[in-house]
C-alpha cells in the first residue's frame, strides 16, 4: 500500500508537462497552460498563459492563430494600450511619465483565451523599468484596451 500512495502522490503532485511544436514546453496549471516563447516584435522571451480548451487539453490551432494575430497587430495594439495604462500608472504613483510608454514598460506576458465568439478578451502584463515591484496589467477586447490595473 505504501508504494501505491507514493506513486499517486508523485503523479498528483507533479504538473503535466508536454512539448508543443508551436508554443514549446507547456506546463499545465489545470485550467490553463504556462509557456515561454520569444516574441519577435519585442525581441524578448515572454510568458504565455494559454487557456486550456478543455481540462488539460493542449492549445489548438485557433490559439496559435491568436498568438500570430497579436504578433501581426502588435503595433496597433500598443497604440491603444497607453491610453488606459498611462493614466492608471500616473494615478497609482502620483507622478507623470515623461518618456514614451515603451521606454518605461516592457511586455512580460500575455494571455491567450480559449476560442470564443466575437473579439477575444485577454490581458497583457508589463514590468515597469523604474519600479520593478509593480506590474501593469491591461485588459483588452481584441485590439481595444479596456482597463489597466497595477499589481504588486
Amino acid at each position: 500500500m505504501g508504494l501505491v500512495r507514493k506513486w499517486l502522490s508523485r503523479l498528483i503532485g507533479k504538473p503535466l508537462k508536454i512539448d508543443d511544436a508551436f508554443f514549446g514546453r507547456l506546463v499545465s496549471m489545470g485550467s490553463y497552460w504556462e509557456a515561454r516563447r520569444l516574441f519577435s516584435p519585442t525581441g524578448v522571451e515572454i510568458e504565455l498563459f494559454i487557456d486550456a480548451p478543455g481540462e488539460r487539453q493542449p492549445p489548438n490551432a485557433q490559439q496559435r492563430e491568436f498568438f500570430a494575430w497579436v504578433k501581426h497587430h502588435y503595433v496597433e495594439i500598443m497604440g491603444n494600450v497607453p491610453q488606459v495604462a498611462r493614466p492608471r500608472y500616473e494615478r497609482w504613483f502620483r507622478r507623470s511619465i515623461d518618456v514614451p510608454f515603451e521606454a518605461e514598460f516592457m511586455l512580460t506576458s500575455f494571455s491567450i483565451p480559449a476560442p470564443m465568439e466575437g473579439p477575444a478578451e485577454w490581458e497583457m502584463s508589463f514590468d515597469s523599468r523604474t519600479d520593478p515591484n509593480h506590474i501593469l496589467v491591461v485588459e483588452l477586447r481584441g485590439a481595444e484596451a479596456l482597463v489597466a490595473r497595477m499589481d504588486g
